[in-house]
C-alpha cells in the first residue's frame, strides 16, 4: 500500500465550486462533472467521499484571495456538515494579523499562499502553533515565475513542517506534473514533507510524484474526468486498524 497522501481540491467563487483551469481566475466556472452537476460545494464533498475516504480536502477561497469578499459561511457550512475532514483553506492570508483572525475562526488550517504574503514574519508565527494549525505553505508560480518575495525561497529554514508546490499554469492542464520544479524546492527544504499541485493525470503520474519524494497529491481534474478511478485510488487507502 502507497504511502501517499491522496487530498482532493475545491476552488470556491461566489459561493460555488469551480473548475480551476491554467490559474485563469477569472474565466472559472461552476463545476459540471460525474461529482458535481452545477458546481454545488456540498455535493461534490459528498461524492468525494463516496469515491474515496479523504481525510484531507484543499480548499481555495478564490473570492478571498482576490480580495473580492470571501465564502466564509459556505466554509462554516461545509466544516459542520464534515467534521471528519481536516480541512486546508488558502484564503489568501498575507499578514500575522490575517493568520491570527484566521486561527480564530476554527475552520481549518491556513494555507499560506506565497503570492499573496507580505509579511515573512508571520511563518514565525508556526512556532506558536500545535500540530493541528500549523499553517502550510504553498510556494507559488506561474510560467517559471516565483510569485512572492523573493527572499521567501532563501529562507528554506522558515519553510513549515508542509510545503506545497503549486505551479499555476499547471493547475487544470492534464499535462503532468512539473517534477523539475518540485525536486529542486524538495532539495532546499529538507526538513519539510512537499506535496505536488497542478497537472496530475492517473495513477502513472501519481507514482511519478511518490519516486520523485511527494509526501501526498493535490487532486482536482483527474477525479473530475475519471482519470483517476477508484481502484487506481484504492491503492493509497490508509490502513485499517
Amino acid at each position: 500500500m502507497s504511502s501517499l497522501k491522496l487530498i482532493p481540491v475545491i476552488d470556491l467563487r461566489h459561493g460555488y465550486a469551480v473548475h480551476a483551469r491554467l490559474g485563469q481566475r477569472e474565466l472559472y466556472r461552476p463545476v459540471a462533472s460525474r461529482l458535481c452537476r452545477a458546481g454545488d460545494p456540498t455535493e461534490l464533498l459528498s461524492n468525494l467521499l463516496a469515491l474515496f475516504p479523504f481525510d484531507t480536502v484543499y480548499v481555495a477561497d478564490l473570492d478571498a484571495i482576490l480580495r473580492g469578499g470571501d465564502n466564509l459561511p459556505l466554509l462554516r457550512s461545509l466544516s459542520s456538515r464534515f467534521p471528519q475532514i481536516a480541512f486546508w483553506v488558502d484564503s489568501g492570508i498575507s499578514d500575522a494579523t490575517g493568520l491570527r483572525g484566521w486561527l480564530k475562526q476554527g475552520l481549518g488550517r491556513a494555507v499560506l499562499g506565497s503570492e499573496s504574503l507580505s509579511d515573512l514574519a508571520l511563518l514565525d508565527i508556526n512556532a506558536a502553533c500545535d500540530a493541528t494549525q500549523s499553517p502550510i505553505l504553498s510556494l507559488d508560480f506561474r510560467e517559471q515565475r516565483f510569485l512572492g518575495p523573493p527572499a521567501l525561497l532563501d529562507r528554506p529554514d522558515s519553510w513549515p513542517e508542509n510545503v506545497i508546490v503549486m505551479p499555476l499554469t499547471r493547475v487544470g492542464s492534464q499535462t503532468g506534473p512539473d517534477l523539475q520544479y518540485f525536486s529542486a524546492l524538495r532539495q532546499r527544504g529538507t526538513h519539510s514533507r512537499f506535496f505536488a499541485a497542478g497537472g496530475v493525470r492517473d495513477s502513472q503520474d501519481l507514482a511519478r510524484l511518490e519516486a520523485a519524494g511527494a509526501a501526498g497529491a493535490l487532486l482536482a481534474t483527474a477525479l473530475h474526468t475519471g482519470g483517476l478511478t477508484a481502484g487506481d485510488l484504492a491503492l493509497y487507502a490508509p490502513p485499517t486498524a
